[in-house]
C-alpha cells in the first residue's frame, strides 16, 4: 500500500499540471545519478526492507531482486531510453539497461552497508560480462562442446 502512494501523488501532480495547461517534464522526477537513485530508493523502500537488503550479501540481494526491484528500476527510471540517468551511465561506457540496473542495485547495497562503491570496478565487470556474451554469440559457443587440449593429446 505504501508503494501506491508515490504513484498516486505523481498522478495527482500530472492531472493538476494538465488542468492548469502546463506540460510536465517527467524527467525531473527521475534520478540523474547514483546519489539520486539512493535517495529515491530510500524514499520508496520501507525501513524494514532496507534492513533486509543490508542483511543479505551483494550477490544475494542482486539475485533476489533482479526481477522485482531491478526491473522496476529499469522500467520506472527509463534505463532503456534517453533519460538523464541513462545518459550518465552511457557516458561512463555502460550501455545495457541490465548492466545499469545491476550497478544501481550493487551500489545501493554498498551504500546501505557503508562500503566503498567502487564504481570503476563495477563498470569493468559489466563491460567484461558483455564482451564475454558477445564472444559466445559470435562463435556460437553454447552449441559447442569445449575440450581441454594439451600438447600430448594432439600427438
Amino acid at each position: 500500500m505504501t508503494r501506491s502512494i508515490p504513484a498516486f501523488l505523481l498522478l495527482a501532480v500530472l492531472l493538476n499540471s494538465c488542468i492548469a495547461g502546463r506540460t510536465l517534464n517527467f524527467e525531473q522526477y527521475l534520478p540523474r545519478d547514483l546519489t539520486g537513485c539512493f535517495h529515491m530508493l530510500d524514499s520508496v523502500l520501507p525501513v524494514d526492507k532496507r534492513a533486509q537488503i543490508k542483511a543479505n550479501t551483494e550477490a544475494q540481494f542482486a539475485e533476489k531482486n533482479y526481477l522485482g526491484l531491478g526491473k522496476w528500476v529499469v522500467s520506472n527510471w527509463w534505463l532503456w531510453e534517453e533519460s538523464q540517468l541513462y545518459r550518465t551511465f552511457y557516458g561512463l561506457g555502460v550501455m545495457e539497461a541490465d548492466d545499469m540496473m545491476h550497478i544501481i542495485l550493487t551500489s545501493y547495497h554498498r551504500y546501505l552497508s557503508k562500503s566503498a562503491l567502487a564504481i570503476p570496478e563495477q563498470i569493468d565487470r559489466a563491460r567484461s560480462y558483455r564482451r564475454n556474451i558477445q564472444l559466445r554469440e559470435l562463435f556460437d559457443l553454447d552449441s559447442v562442446q569445449l575440450t581441454h587440449w594439451t600438447r600430448d593429446s594432439l600427438r
